[in-house]
């Protein structure tokens, strides 16, 4: 076992998941060479990952790659605020990232606006337009027009839209 010499030297026994790698608990999970290694001491998610909290995860693999470690919501995803969110998987899955609103919403600009609310409790998910609008493919559609001349006021988000504000593809003024 590559850590049998720092085990021997007693540089192991200081640290907390010592007894669950002397029990052999710690094989089993594929984060154990880096573990080892001491890579993962310097993470802030040290603790949870060791307790055996994110192994339930679905964004375990992309975390101990460190790949989500660039996203500014990191740490309320950690802290599973996230997870009662309905786009959470996407999220996870990355093909959020892919939206033009993701950078806005992951600064929190987006917060701001009406829409959002509802975005997060998965009302506008069962709204026929909703994953057209995500994918840009309503600009082709006849109601665009109509929305841009100011026709389209039964939306609660069109004020927002129109001002720019909402400007989800990045292309409204």
């Amino acid at each position: 076992h590559p850590w049998y010499t720092e085990l021997i030297q007693g540089k192991v026994y200081r640290h907390p998941w010592y007894t669950e790698l002397i029990k052999g608990k710690l094989y089993r999970h594929p984060r154990y060479t880096e573990l080892i290694k001491g890579k993962l001491y310097r993470h802030p998610w040290y603790t949870e990952l060791i307790q055996g909290k994110v192994y339930r995860h679905p964004w375990y693999t992309e975390l101990i790659k460190g790949k989500l470690y660039r996203h500014p919501r990191y740490t309320e995803l950690i802290k599973g605020k996230l997870y009662r969110h309905p786009w959470y998987t996407e999220l996870i899955q990355g093909k959020v990232y892919r939206h033009p609103w993701y950078t806005e919403l992951i600064k929190g600009k987006v917060y701001r606006h009406p829409w959002y609310t509802e975005l997060i409790k998965g009302k506008l998910y069962r709204h026929p337009r909703y994953t057209e609008l995500i994918k840009g493919k309503l600009y082709r559609h006849p109601w665009y027009t109509e929305l841009i001349q100011g026709k389209v006021y039964r939306h609660p988000w069109y004020t927002e839209l129109i001002k720019g504000k909402v400007d989800i593809h990045g292309t409204l003024s």
